[in-house]
C-alpha cells in the first residue's frame, strides 16, 4: 500500500476515532483501562455514612423531594464515587433542577471534575439538559471549563448537536474560538458532524471560519472530508468519559454536510485552503466522489490545479497526490464527476507519473460508463502508457468483453506495447541462436590479418 493510500486510510480511521474523542478523552481511557464502567454510586468511599448513601439512592430514584430533605438535613454533598461523580453530577444527569440548586446552596462544588475532568456543566451539555445548564451558569459555573482534553461545555454541546444548549452557552460568554488539545474548535466539530444550524450560531458569535486543527485542516475541509463517512450516521456511544451514561442509540451529529458546506462557503470559507500536506477541500470531494460538494467548491472559486499532483520544495513527489483528480474519478467509476472536472478545465488526455491517462484507469477498473464519459469528452483511445500499452490492451488483459467491444468500436488500435515486447524477444532469440551456432563451430577467434 502506497504512503498516500496509507495516510488516507489512517485519516478515515482517525475520523472514526474522533467520534469518541469528545465523549471519552484519552486520559480517561488510560485511567479506566482496568476499570469497567459502573452504575452511579459504585465505588463510594468506605467511610461515607448512611445519609450520603441514602442521598445517592434518592437521586438515582429521581426522588427529588427526599433528596432535598436529606441535603437540608445535613447529608454530605462533596463526596465522589469511583468515577469521580459527585451528587451534583448525578443530579444534573437526572435533570433535577431543584435538587441541583439545593446542592449548590449547601456548598456542593460546582466545578468538581470527574475522572475525565468533566465538570457538572459538561454533563449538562447533553440534549435535554439545557435547563440544568442554565441553573449551573446562573450559579456561577465556569462557562469555559475544560476537561482533560481541553474540551469545553460548548464543544461537548456541539458534539451532541444540541442547538439550545449551544445558544445558552454562547449567551453566557462561551469562547467560540477555544481549541482542544488537538486544535479543534466548536465550529470545527459542527462542520465535522454536519450541523449547519449550530455552525451558523457559532459564526454569528464570531467563530473563526478558517481556524485550523493540528493537521492544518479547516472546518470546510473537515466538512467535505466527513461528508463521505457513511458510518457516522449510526455512531452511538454507550458511556461517555467519566462514567456519564448516554442513552443507547443516540445519533451523533446532524448529518447535513452539504448544507454545512454551502453555509461555510456562503460565509466566506476559502475553497482553496490547504492543510499541512497540501490537501484542499476539492481533494476530498473528489476522493469521496461527492459531486455536489465539488460543484459547490467550483462555484465558490476552487481551482482544479490545486488538487493536482504536486512536489515539495525539494522536488520530491508527494505520493498522496500522485493520482490527478480526473484519474481518481475514473478509478472510482464516477462518470458524473468526470464530466464536471472536464467542464471545469481538466484535460481528458492528461497523464500521471506512469503516463497513464484517465481512460487507462477506467479500463483497468472495468468502469465502462466512466470510459464513455472520457471518450465523449475527447479522450484518445490510442494513448499509450509506459511500456506502450493502450486502454484496449488493458481491457484485453482483464478479459473485459464489454470494454473491449467499446474501445475497439472507438478505434482502440493495436497493443503496440505487446508487439514491441514480442519483437524484442524475437531479436534476442535470433541473437542467441547466432551466437550458439558460431560457438558450436569452435572457439571464437578474431580473423587474422594477411601479409
Amino acid at each position: 500500500m502506497g504512503h498516500g493510500r496509507k495516510r488516507r486510510v489512517a485519516t478515515v480511521l482517525a475520523a472514526a476515532v474522533a467520534v469518541l474523542a469528545l465523549a471519552w478523552p484519552a486520559q480517561a481511557r488510560r485511567e479506566l483501562v482496568d476499570k469497567p464502567w459502573q452504575p452511579y454510586g459504585e465505588g463510594l468511599p468506605d467511610d461515607l455514612g448512611e445519609q450520603g448513601r441514602a442521598l445517592v439512592h434518592a437521586i438515582l430514584d429521581k426522588d427529588e423531594g427526599r433528596a432535598v430533605s436529606l441535603v437540608e438535613g445535613g447529608a454530605p454533598v462533596n463526596f465522589a464515587d469511583g468515577f469521580g461523580r459527585t451528587p451534583l453530577h448525578i443530579a444534573v444527569d437526572a435533570d433535577l433542577p431543584l435538587l441541583t440548586q439545593v446542592l449548590i446552596d449547601h456548598g456542593a462544588d460546582i466545578e468538581a471534575p470527574d475522572i475525565a475532568g468533566l465538570h457538572p456543566l459538561h454533563w449538562a451539555a447533553l440534549p435535554g439538559l439545557e435547563g440544568m445548564a442554565r441553573v449551573l451558569l446562573d450559579n456561577g459555573a465556569k462557562v469555559n471549563a475544560t476537561d482533560n482534553e481541553d474540551l469545553t461545555p460548548l464543544m461537548r454541546a456541539t458534539f451532541f448537536a444540541h442547538a439550545p444548549t449551544v445558544r445558552t452557552l454562547i449567551d453566557h460568554g462561551a469562547d467560540v474560538n477555544r481549541r482542544s488539545k488537538k486544535g479543534r474548535s466548536a465550529l470545527y466539530t459542527a462542520a465535522q458532524f454536519g450541523c449547519p444550524e449550530i455552525a451558523e450560531l457559532l459564526l454569528d458569535a464570531g467563530a473563526d471560519i478558517e481556524i485550523r486543527d493540528e493537521s492544518g485542516d479547516t472546518p470546510l475541509l473537515r466538512a467535505v472530508q466527513w461528508a463521505g463517512v457513511r458510518s457516522r450516521s449510526n455512531v452511538t456511544i454507550g458511556y461517555s468519559s467519566g462514567g456519564q451514561k448516554l442513552p443507547k442509540g443516540r445519533p451523533m451529529g446532524c448529518k447535513k454536510h452539504q448544507a454545512t458546506i454551502d453555509l461555510l462557503l456562503k460565509r466566506g470559507a476559502d475553497p482553496n485552503a490547504q492543510n499541512e500536506i497540501y490537501e484542499t477541500p476539492l481533494h476530498w470531494a473528489i476522493e469521496r466522489g461527492n459531486v455536489d460538494a465539488a460543484r459547490a467548491l467550483f462555484d465558490a472559486g476552487a481551482e482544479p490545479a490545486d488538487a493536482r499532483y504536486r512536489e515539495d520544495e525539494a522536488g520530491t513527489p508527494l505520493v498522496n497526490q500522485m493520482i490527478p483528480p480526473l484519474h481518481k474519478a475514473a478509478y472510482q467509476g464516477n462518470a458524473e464527476m468526470i464530466r464536471l472536472l472536464i467542464e471545469k478545465g481538466e484535460n481528458p488526455n492528461s497523464v500521471d507519473y506512469n503516463r497513464d491517462t484517465a481512460l487507462h484507469y477506467a479500463a483497468r477498473r472495468g468502469h465502462l460508463e466512466a470510459a464513455k464519459a472520457l471518450v465523449e469528452a475527447g479522450a484518445r483511445v490510442r494513448n499509450t502508457r509506459v511500456g506502450g500499452r493502450t486502454p484496449l490492451a488493458i481491457a484485453r488483459a482483464r478479459g473485459d468483453k464489454k470494454m473491449i467491444a467499446y474501445l475497439e468500436e472507438q478505434g482502440g488500435g493495436a497493443d503496440w506495447g505487446a508487439i514491441f515486447s514480442i519483437g524484442i524477444r524475437v531479436v534476442i532469440l535470433i541473437a542467441v541462436l547466432v551466437i550458439a551456432r558460431r560457438l558450436s563451430r569452435g572457439p571464437w577467434r578474431l580473423p587474422r590479418r594477411e601479409g
